[in-house]
C-alpha cells in the first residue's frame, strides 16, 4: 500500500492483491507501459527482524547469536533466572514481595507459561490428528510408529 493505510502484521499477507493493484495503477501512468516497477519489494514475513548497522553495533555478531538462540529463547532463559531470584528473595521474606514490579513480573511469567502450555496442547492435538490420519491411511506404518513411540515413552 502507499503508506497512508495502516495494516496490522496479522493481516498483512491478506493485502497483497491490493498492493499489486495499486502497483499496477502506478506503472500505467499514460507514459507507456512499464514491464516491471523500478523497485520491487514484498514483505513475505512481516515479523522478520532486520539486523543492520542502524540498530546494532555489531550486526554480524547479533545475527550469529540469533542463528543459535532466538530472542524468545534468550528472554525465556532470563525470565527463568529472574523468577528463581525473585522466588528466593520472597522465601527470605525480603521487602520485594509487595513491590508492584515484582507482582507485574509474576503476572507476565504466568501469562507466558500459560501460552506455552496451550501451545503444547495444540501441538499434541495436531500430533493426535496426524496419528489418526496415518492409522486410517497406512495401518502397518501406524503400528510401527506406535511401537517406536511406546519404546520412547518407556525409556
Amino acid at each position: 500500500m502507499n503508506g497512508s493505510t495502516s495494516v496490522s502484521p496479522a493481516t498483512y499477507w491478506l493485502t497483497w492483491p491490493l498492493q499489486f493493484a495499486e502497483l499496477a495503477t502506478q506503472t500505467f501512468r499514460g507514459n507507456g507501459i512499464q514491464a516491471a516497477p523500478d523497485v520491487l519489494a514484498q514483505n513475505i514475513n512481516p515479523w522478520t527482524i532486520n539486523i543492520n548497522s542502524n540498530n546494532s553495533s555489531a550486526p554480524g555478531t547479533e545475527q550469529r547469536i540469533l542463528a543459535r538462540h532466538s530472542y524468545g529463547r534468550q528472554l525465556g532463559r532470563l525470565m527463568d533466572a529472574v523468577d528463581l531470584l525473585v522466588n528466593d528473595l520472597e522465601a527470605r521474606k525480603a521487602s520485594t514481595s509487595g513491590d508492584e514490579r515484582v507482582q507485574d513480573f509474576h503476572s507476565l511469567k504466568d501469562e507466558i507459561d500459560d501460552i506455552k502450555v496451550k501451545a503444547a496442547q495444540r501441538r499434541l492435538e495436531s500430533i493426535e490428528a496426524d496419528l489418526k490420519l496415518l492409522r486410517d491411511a497406512d495401518e502397518p506404518a501406524y503400528r510401527e510408529l506406535k511401537e517406536r513411540l511406546r519404546d520412547l515413552v518407556r525409556n
